[in-house]
């Protein structure tokens, strides 16, 4: 028999104050953290408890998720629906996703959004790598803006820096100070 993970999972929906997000702090296990990616598969709006717990819950939806995502977005390459339920995600990321598939799954108000630090390039590439029908495509994110224009000139060379810089970038360790202020300079130019 499998060990069951030990501690609860906490699920927010809708908007949070203050006065909650303490409360919440409060009740959870001292051990606990965050997770964007069981609050979205739950359909939460924010997900807190064990890592060992948050992982069994997302474990046991991903299923039903994925057939949601699959039976929703039918002309959708089976990485491409991994990516959708499963993959990191942040505004700059989704930006790609919603351009490059024509599927909006960011507000409308963040459609053209860009990565504006290592952390957001990091999701970006990972979202590359993750549906690599994409990758070949990046050159039409220039047509969301000219910040997004400067980025696509200089993909290739943010991409190199951060693989020398850190290695380790897929696994969100380490820093690049050095990636952040290239990024800085591409972003900021013309300003």
């Amino acid at each position: 028999m499998d060990a069951q993970p030990s501690g609860f999972v906490i699920l927010h929906f809708g908007p949070m104050p203050i006065s909650a997000m303490q409360k919440i702090s409060k009740m959870a296990d001292k051990d606990a953290v965050m997770d964007t990616n069981a609050a979205r598969l739950a359909g939460a709006s924010f997900a807190i408890g064990p890592a060992e717990a948050l992982d069994s819950l997302k474990e046991r939806l991903f299923p039903y998720a994925r057939q949601q995502a699959e039976q929703a977005h039918p002309s959708l390459s089976p990485d491409a629906i991994t990516w959708l339920v499963e993959g990191q995600r942040g505004l700059s990321a989704e930006a790609i996703f919603s351009h490059l598939t024509g599927i909006p799954i960011s507000k409308p108000h963040d459609a053209t959004a860009y990565p504006r630090d290592p952390d957001d390039l990091r999701r970006c590439r990972l979202l590359l790598e993750a549906v690599p029908a994409l990758q070949g495509q990046i050159a039409r994110m220039a047509d969301l803006s000219p910040i997004w224009a400067r980025l696509v000139g200089a993909w290739d060379a943010l991409c190199a820096q951060m693989d020398t810089e850190n290695p380790d970038w897929r696994e969100g360790r380490g820093s690049n100070p050095a990636t952040y202020e290239q990024m800085k300079a591409v972003i900021t130019e013309n300003d």
